[in-house]
């Protein structure tokens, strides 16, 4: 098991879309005094030809041990 912070959202699959969210999830967990480690893992739960609003993405950040 382990903790992970978490952003959902949804959109086209992009880079730009991806770095926008996770700058988001980063200053999320910064306001809330959380590290993380490692890599982000994109999380895409739809088929590419599912419309882009209709579409359900996550990013993760494995949190670090509890401070």
């Amino acid at each position: 098991p382990k903790r992970v912070g978490v952003i959902r959202y949804s959109g086209l699959w992009s880079a730009s879309n991806d770095a926008k969210h996770l700058a988001k999830l980063e200053a999320a967990l910064t306001a809330a005094k959380l590290s993380w480690t490692g890599d982000a893992l994109y999380a895409r739960y739809d088929a590419p030809f599912m419309p882009w609003f209709m579409r359900r993405n996550e990013i993760w950040l494995q949190l670090g041990e509890a401070q």
